[in-house]
């Protein structure tokens, strides 16, 4: 599991005051950074890549740009070519949103899934949900 805080801006809330619903896709993505760089150590897309075919998000509370949020992030499976993440966005200790993200390892160059080869199994398995 890994977790990121992140630091709402003003800028990022709605007419209501809330974090809109069009900012959260993009802290999920920032917060599976550590994820991407399993693939990519510096974060240069090369020949083989993630790319993200299913994306669902739940929003189950406000989030306010005042304080900050943090994103958990785990595996929450992981097949031959393709693995998903979860993730918990939380404010005030409370569970806020929830991502689940499906992504498939990518050989651009030859437009074809590739199996995820055992080193990188073993780094993704490190961050297995519990």
């Amino acid at each position: 599991m890994s977790i990121e805080t992140i630091h709402p801006r003003f800028s990022e809330a709605n007419v209501a005051g809330h974090i809109g619903f069009t900012v959260l896709p993009a802290w999920f993505e920032k917060a599976a950074e550590k994820v991407y760089k399993i693939f990519m150590p510096e974060l240069k897309p090369d020949k083989a890549v993630p790319i993200i075919v299913k994306f669902e998000m739940e929003c189950l509370k406000e989030i306010n740009h005042i304080q900050d949020v943090t994103i958990e992030t785990k595996v929450q499976q992981i097949g031959n070519s393709s693995f998903s993440l979860i993730q918990h966005l939380k404010q005030n200790g409370k569970i806020s949103a929830v991502a689940k993200t499906t992504f498939v390892y990518f050989d651009y160059k030859h437009k074809k899934a590739l199996l995820i080869r055992d080193e990188l199994r073993t780094a993704l398995e490190k961050h297995l949900k519990a």
